[in-house]
């Protein structure tokens, strides 16, 4: 029951894991995504306790991307 088998799944692009104490590449990438779920919301009031919503103070957008591995309850298989 992972994101990546899952029919909400957007694959965005694969990223670089960077190295924070010293700024370098780890050699190492991570594949990263969306999820189209309509529980996921852009919003700053919830509606429903099953679900997840996001926003950012300044009133610009803000993205939420999940790892492959990644999983929730509203898993749905492709």
């Amino acid at each position: 029951m992972y994101c990546k088998d899952c029919k909400f799944y957007k694959f965005y692009r694969e990223d670089d894991i960077w190295d924070d104490s010293n700024f370098t590449k780890t050699g190492r990438t991570i594949k990263l995504g969306e999820c189209t779920n309509e529980k996921i919301r852009y919003t700053d009031q919830m509606e429903n306790d099953d679900e997840l919503i996001y926003y950012d103070s300044e009133d610009y957008s803000a993205a939420l991307y999940v790892g492959e591995l990644f999983g929730c309850v509203h898993f749905e298989g492709k």
